[in-house]
């Protein structure tokens, strides 16, 4: 098994809060809620809040794929009660770097 580590350039990754207060969402918020990005228009549905320092990131689901952001400033823009939305903004590739691996095996010729 090869492990490998993925840097985004030009971001800070220096915990800020510990928890989804700072932008108005609880923990307890975020099952059944919805993670937007208005730039690439993606809406999906949020995981949970995961709790690791020295950064804590979400846990969204994409093509029932798994895809993971820190929670930072960077990315994380605002939370909309009424809607049970989170606003994000992705950085670039990052959607590709968790579901490339997903695609390649569902369309690769060997596959079926």
């Amino acid at each position: 098994m090869v492990k490998s580590r993925v840097g985004i350039e030009g971001v800070r990754l220096t915990p800020v809060v510990s928890s989804g207060s700072a932008w108005g969402f609880e923990e307890e918020d975020l099952p059944g809620a919805f993670l937007v990005d208005p730039q690439s228009g993606l809406r999906a549905p949020l995981v949970r809040l995961h709790r690791r320092p020295p950064q804590d990131f979400l846990e969204f689901t994409v093509n029932e794929q798994a895809v993971y952001l820190p929670l930072v400033p960077d990315f994380v823009r605002q939370w909309n009660p009424t809607n049970r939305e989170l606003e994000v903004s992705l950085p670039d590739g990052l959607l590709d770097l968790y579901l490339a691996a997903d695609s390649d095996e569902k369309h690769h010729p060997d596959a079926d």
